[in-house]
């Protein structure tokens, strides 16, 4: 099974561009740390490195998105990098935020696959998702989890199917209606009315009537007429020169009347008056375009000066008031010149018109009969010289010469004329009545040969299709209907799962008893109702906001133990900084559950709460798994440098390494007043130091170190053994304040004895009050009364000593120490010109394990 063995981080949210990186070993991971230091940045990171997907930021609002917001604030999208080492027990595998997923190859690529399905992070700001969710967008969630690949494949099988079925029926149905709507028109048959066989068959046998020909009933007999029709009309003379008269008298007589373009001309010209009137009257001459552009420029750019004169704007408002009454009091002028404008287009467009007819029926007397129409052609000129003209401006004036122009054309008249030297023509030849017969009766026979087996193949298809598409439906339903009744299984699980969760979170109360249920009616969605005492409803109407999310995380912990039987290679669960509004009674019960449900899992818990921080370390201590996971704390952040760890297991381990002797005193003096300021606050809480009240609870160094100072220095059974280190931390402690706290410059700067010496000392305190087997610091006990002593019995120190015990154990006044105190005293005058004395510290006692 693969586990997660480091965490390489830059340039990520709030994690600068050194990390620090989080350094697993495959181990479980509890990070403690205020809110803003940094601590979801590394979840950010992890989340978008196996799935390329962040919650916390890929929210689906405008602008709030990971391209955006991933990446760190100082740093460019090409610094940012995301590395994670994963590991089987033997090889390790390396994934970076740029891999293609696709790509991946076993054990990587089921591993990966099983991460995307997302049931292994949840967030404080999702922990209601579940339950706020709509119907159908909680199963959206849900449906990763249902594992119903076989049941959706075949389903989408059959539904691809169908709909492919359904097509195929619409396409012959289109096709069917098209040749309907032929034989419609063909033959006059009123819409909405049945196209069969016989009243087709008998409006074709109408036409044939007229030229004296036998009833038809069928496609063959109608092929056979036509031949017989055809060659009939062959033997016609002047058959052409009729079809090319009667073809220019359809489009002479098509031209449009000319009265309708004089009629839209005599109305734009009194608009145009109009408004040319009311402008000169109103506008001062100043374009209302101007007045209403200008407007907009100023508002929309944000102007501090007119865009026109660019002088400056003293009452930027108060010209945009005068700007807009101005506008207001030329609303006539503008309203009139919508008026002139849409009456312009519609007198263009009827010109338009009525000169395409023109050159229509030009071109048609041209071609059809080789002669030119000179009074339309002339006539053609003029309109185009008129739109030309009309085309690049006008006034009231120039409009009302072209009206002068337009009716001198005497139009209607010339067309009028044309039409009647054609049907002259027309009426000159014989026999056209006959051949008209013939030719109607021979376009019904073409069109009966043509459509009416079209018709009847196209129906023949769509009756089959349907058939077809009435089994598949049926499938369809029955295979839906097996999934919702699959997923309803599934759902009666998770919900069983979630409320024995839920229930042993809240024993003894009368709410709970969650059920998720896919409707009846509809697709992909699932409801969800909770018991509150007697009631059953939405958990909304009644949960208080602790109980709504203890039931999101009971979901959610279901749904990750569902996943987790269903694919046992993957086992990771994060919570980012969840359960902060159970209250303390819960917190406990919930610790242990999340420990003993999913010690099988690599967990990684984010907090800002101590108290849930110390609830989490005993439940993993009683689950037996110290030593399979690591606690760390960020004790600070900066936007420079990110997160800064501040536990004590990092501070010792460097302490007590060989590190120290390359280590600068100030690196040295740093660490070893962090790792003090850290073990000094579980000591001062299990031995019940008092501690001076902060409002900011923000206890450091100095806040701390004079209680615990004072109440181990009283304790018999501890300073009879350790004095010596405390001593040694009261004269070295400058040495922190001096350099590892403060960036002050000094007279005479700390030696690396003088850092060494506190950093040794402190390590000496570490070792003489953290028990060595069960990693846990002394604390006060009832019985024997005010004794202090660790968990594992590796220190017990008594409350009184012997005093034989006493007396052997106090360390003897030595020139060393009087040396030391008076360097103490003075060091900050002299260290430059006499190095202090070497004291050498208690010996140390073995390491203890990391907590």
């Amino acid at each position: 099974m693969l586990r997660l063995n480091k965490l390489e981080v830059r340039h990520v949210r709030g994690i600068a561009g050194s990390g620090p990186d989080l350094e697993l070993g495959g181990k479980s991971l509890i990070l403690l740390g205020d809110n803003a230091t940094g601590k979801s940045s590394y979840i950010d990171a992890l989340e978008y490195l196996l799935t390329r997907h962040c919650s916390s930021i890929d929210i689906d609002r405008q602008g709030v998105n990971w391209e955006d917001g991933g990446i760190h604030i100082l740093a460019a999208t090409k610094d940012m990098s995301i590395k994670g080492e994963l590991t089987d027990g033997t090889n390790p595998y390396w994934l970076d935020h740029k891999t293609d997923l696709s790509t991946l190859t076993p054990p990587l690529k089921p591993w990966i696959k099983a991460a995307q399905q997302r049931c292994f992070l949840l967030r404080r700001r999702t922990l209601l998702g579940l339950i706020e969710a709509k119907p159908k967008e909680r199963y959206e969630a849900l449906a990763p989890f249902f594992a119903l690949d076989r049941f959706t494949d075949y389903e989408r099988g059959v539904k691809t199917l169908a709909d492919e079925l359904d097509s195929a029926v619409k396409a012959a149905t289109r096709t069917a209606t098209t040749e309907e709507e032929v034989l419609r028109r063909a033959f006059n048959i009123a819409p909405g009315a049945g196209i069969e066989a016989a009243g087709v068959f008998g409006a074709v046998n109408q036409r044939l009537a007229a030229v004296k020909k036998g009833a038809v009933q069928d496609v063959d007999a109608s092929k056979r007429m036509q031949a017989e029709t055809e060659a009939q009309m062959k033997a016609f003379s002047g058959v052409d020169q009729a079809v090319k008269l009667e073809t220019v008298v359809t489009v002479t007589v098509a031209v449009p009347a000319v009265r309708a373009s004089i009629e839209a001309l005599e109305a734009l010209i009194g608009m145009q008056k109009s408004l040319e009137e009311l402008e000169a009257r109103l506008s001062k001459g100043f374009s209302v375009e101007v007045l209403e552009n200008g407007k907009k420029w100023i508002i929309e750019g944000d102007l501090g000066e007119c865009p026109l004169c660019e002088q400056g704007l003293p009452d930027r408002e108060k010209v945009l008031a005068r700007i807009a009454a101005r506008v207001q009091e030329c609303s006539a002028v503008i309203e009139a010149r919508r008026s002139a404008l849409a009456q312009a287009k519609f007198y263009s467009e009827a010109i338009i018109e009525l000169g395409k007819g023109c050159g229509a029926a030009q071109k048609v007397w041209t071609e059809k009969l080789g002669e030119d129409p000179a009074p339309l052609s002339a006539a053609l000129g003029e309109l185009r010289r008129l739109v030309k003209a009309f085309q690049q401006g006008f006034s009231a004036a120039q409009l009302q010469e072209h009206l002068t122009v337009l009716k001198a054309l005497d139009l209607d008249a010339i067309v009028l004329a044309l039409a009647e030297r054609a049907r002259t023509q027309l009426k000159g030849l014989g026999g056209m009545e006959d051949y008209r017969n013939l030719s109607a009766a021979n376009q019904a026979l073409a069109t009966v040969s043509v459509s009416w087996p079209a018709l009847l193949a196209a129906r023949t298809v769509v009756a089959r299709k349907q058939d077809r598409k009435k089994i598949i439906d049926k499938v369809l339903a029955s295979a839906i209907q097996a999934r919702k009744d699959t997923v309803q299984a599934i759902l009666v699980s998770i919900a069983d799962e979630a409320n024995k969760i839920y229930k042993e979170l809240h024993p003894d109360e009368k709410i709970g008893d969650v059920t998720l249920k896919v409707p009846n009616r509809g697709e992909g969605s699932v409801n969800m109702e909770s018991q509150f005492f007697a009631k059953r409803a939405d958990a909304r109407l009644y949960f208080s906001e602790s109980h709504l999310d203890t039931l999101g995380v009971a979901l959610f912990l279901a749904l990750r133990k569902k996943q987790a039987i269903a694919d046992p290679q993957f086992k990771l669960l994060v919570l980012d900084d969840v359960f902060h509004s159970v209250d303390a009674r819960h917190r406990d019960r919930a610790a242990r559950l999340l420990i003993r449900e999913f010690k099988d899992h690599q967990f990684l818990i984010t907090t800002h709460d101590p108290i849930w921080f110390k609830l989490l370390g005993e439940a993993v201590e009683a689950e037996g798994l110290r030593e399979k996971v690591a606690f760390r704390r960020i004790s600070d952040w900066s936007l420079e440098q990110g997160p800064i760890w501040g536990d004590e297991a990092a501070e010792y381990a460097f302490l007590t390494s060989q590190k120290v002797d390359q280590a600068l005193p100030a690196d040295l003096a740093a660490k070893a007043g962090r790792l003090l300021e850290e073990i000094l606050k579980p000591l001062c809480d299990q031995l019940k130091v008092s501690v001076q009240y902060r409002y900011n609870r923000r206890y450091d160094l100095g806040a701390l170190w004079p209680g615990f100072r004072s109440k181990a220095g009283a304790h018999e059974g501890f300073s009879a053994q350790h004095m010596g280190a405390l001593e040694e931390i009261d004269r070295s402690e400058w040495v922190r304040n001096e350099t590892g706290a403060h960036s002050n410059e000094s007279a005479a700067p700390t030696t690396t004895e003088e850092a060494k010496r506190f950093a040794k000392a402190v390590v000496a305190l570490v070792n003489a009050t953290k028990g060595a087997k069960c990693g846990r610091y002394i604390e006060e006990v009832s019985a024997p009364k005010g004794d202090w002593v660790c968990r594992c019995g590796t220190h017990r120190y008594p409350r009184k000593v012997a005093p034989q015990a006493s007396s052997s154990s106090t360390p003897p006044v030595t020139v060393d120490a009087i040396v030391a105190d008076a360097v103490a005293l003075v060091a900050p005058a002299v260290r430059a010109a006499a190095p202090p004395p070497t004291v050498t510290p208690p010996t140390a006692a073995p390491a203890p394990a990391k907590s």
